[in-house]
């Protein structure tokens, strides 16, 4: 039997004024062994992963028993010595890598200086592990991808790239368990198997052992040889990666994997409900171009003649990678952004957007970003209504609080800071201010790409309520096609700012016509291990990963 590379025994933490963050947890990972932790928000997982790589701040009370294969004593240990810990034995790759990369400068620089600062080399014999690590991570500088990675700066590379580059700086200490936050939540499904396969490699050749952390169920299943589910700081169950997903014995496992809206390409999946209207009552974006100036001159094209509608209590699913211009055709739809060339149009009247802002409204991926920290909720509700709708203050407050109530949330959570609020709370208050305005249409831009996903399935549940009641019609973009076949009635797909391939979501989704549309269903984890099952899934000593 291999001996763990990490044992966690009896690991408590608890923050001052507040019930234990992770309480009593134990686990174990084997050399070339991924263990998925999987939980809702507040569960503990990020705090484990912090407890591990001795991250947490300094008015966290640990206790427990933590080892690592080759290094004697308890780590949480007062007076043990963690220095070769961080970053040689244990590295950790977070959920935006961005934050962690310092945008003056360039890659290499910043590369080299990890590279220095874990090995006695020369400048020189720095730049040169550099290259070796962005050659491991899939990004060379010969070959088809070939590209000076090491002289660009973090803003000039797209998110799988900046990913890439956090999980060359977390081998440079050469590990032997890598710690993974949430690190492809916000990708889109054709990166996320790109850094998965990665990370899958790393595990084959170097035998590393990782922790991930996801409330992604399918990545979870798909990725890990074992699973562990966490709620409110504890355990719920462990086990096989597969036993757990298709067979919870824990209750609250059991409403993860009835909550959580696996991709299937069974046909007749999705609403598929196609709804009739007149071009009068229509939302219209008719040949829409889009571009942007580029460094050194020229441009670069965002959209490219895109045309849809979407009808009154109709919701049009709006998918593609990141780049594809999805984002930038919702900007122009609410006025955001203004086309070059092309029409936003309610019918036949082209929109005024001084005049008919209420009109469309939007709904952003991080809710928290968009509210004013120093404003209620009830304030922040009350805006629109006040400037949009004439109404005065006892109006106000009766309005805000009927509207709170109609996204499910207790009126008194409106007297609170946007920060007091739970990320499904607050994105339930953001749709409120949307529809405080009286909007006919509402375009939602990723709107619960970061939420747990039973917090997902409500707020989902209630935008179907919205479009049925009041005939709001939605233009949803995302790039969780789970979630698109569950709410969709049609799908459009863009590549690139034009698009690919449009129809009713089941038929499209279930039999998609254009090689484009195939690959980025082909991308999407099932939760059948389709990365594990299909490699030899044996490491470089000859050991298989879990044994």
């Amino acid at each position: 039997m291999t001996e763990p590379v990490l044992t966690l025994d009896g690991l408590s933490v608890r923050f001052p004024g507040s019930e234990p963050a992770v309480a009593d947890l134990s686990l174990t990972v084997a050399p070339g062994e991924v263990l998925s932790l999987i939980g809702e928000s507040g569960s503990g997982k990020s705090t484990t992963l912090h407890a591990i790589a001795g991250l947490l701040p300094p008015e966290a009370k640990v206790s427990g028993d933590m080892r690592l294969a080759g290094r004697d004593g308890n780590l949480f240990a007062p007076d043990m010595d963690r220095q070769g810990v961080a970053g040689r034995q244990i590295a950790m790759i977070f959920q935006n890598p961005g934050a962690s990369l310092n945008p003056v400068l360039t890659i290499g620089a910043q590369l080299d200086e990890v590279v220095r600062a874990h090995r006695a080399v020369s400048r020189t014999e720095a730049r040169a592990v550099t290259e070796e690590l962005l050659d491991a991570v899939g990004l060379p500088r010969t070959g088809p991808q070939a590209k000076d990675w090491s002289r660009a700066y973090p803003h000039q590379l797209s998110g799988g790239q900046k990913q890439r580059i956090a999980i060359a700086a977390a081998l440079v200490g050469d590990p032997a368990l890598l710690l993974a936050d949430e690190p492809t939540t916000a990708l889109d499904a054709t990166v996320q198997a790109q850094i998965l396969d990665l990370l899958l490699r790393l595990v084959d050749e170097r035998g590393i052992a990782i922790i991930f952390v996801t409330h992604d169920l399918a990545v979870a299943a798909s990725i890990g040889d074992r699973i562990v589910v966490l709620k409110d700081g504890t355990a719920q169950e462990e086990g096989r990666a597969q036993q757990i997903i298709k067979s919870p014995s824990a209750a609250y496992t059991a409403r993860l994997v009835a909550a959580s809206l696996p991709f299937t390409k069974e046909a007749g999946a999705g609403h598929d409900q196609m709804q009739s209207a007149s071009d009068s009552d229509a939302l219209i974006l008719d040949n829409i171009h889009r571009s942007f100036a580029a460094r050194g001159g020229g441009r670069v094209q965002a959209v490219g003649g895109v045309s849809l509608r979407v009808n009154p209590g109709e919701i049009v699913g709006l998918i593609g990678e990141s780049g594809s211009g999805k984002t930038t055709l919702g900007r122009i739809a609410v006025g955001l952004e203004q086309a070059d060339l092309g029409r936003v149009s309610i019918g036949f009247s082209p929109l005024d957007f001084e005049r008919d802002r209420q009109a469309i409204q939007m709904v952003f991926q991080d809710p928290l970003a968009c509210f004013n920290p120093r404003q209620t909720v009830l304030g922040a509700i009350g805006h629109p209504l006040r400037c949009l709708r004439g109404l005065k203050r006892a109006a106000i407050r009766k309005a805000a609080y009927g509207l709170l109530e109609d996204v499910g949330l207790d009126p008194a959570l409106g007297d609170r800071q946007p920060h007091q609020l739970s990320g499904g709370q607050l994105q339930r208050a953001a749709i409120a201010r949307a529809l405080a305005a009286g909007p006919r249409f509402l375009v939602c831009d990723e709107a619960v790409a970061s939420l747990d996903v039973s917090i997902r399935a409500q707020v989902l549940e209630l935008l179907d309520r919205l479009r049925i009641r009041d005939g709001l019609g939605l233009l949803f973009i995302s790039h969780d096609l789970g979630v698109v076949q569950r709410i969709a009635d049609r799908t459009v797909v863009m590549r690139h700012g034009v698009e690919v391939e449009a129809g009713p979501t089941a038929a499209l989704l279930s039999a998609p016509k254009q090689p484009y549309t195939r690959q980025l269903l082909a991308s999407v984890p099932s939760g059948e291990r389709p990365w594990r099952a299909a490699r030899a899934a044996v490491t470089k000593d000859g050991r298989r990963p879990g044994a």
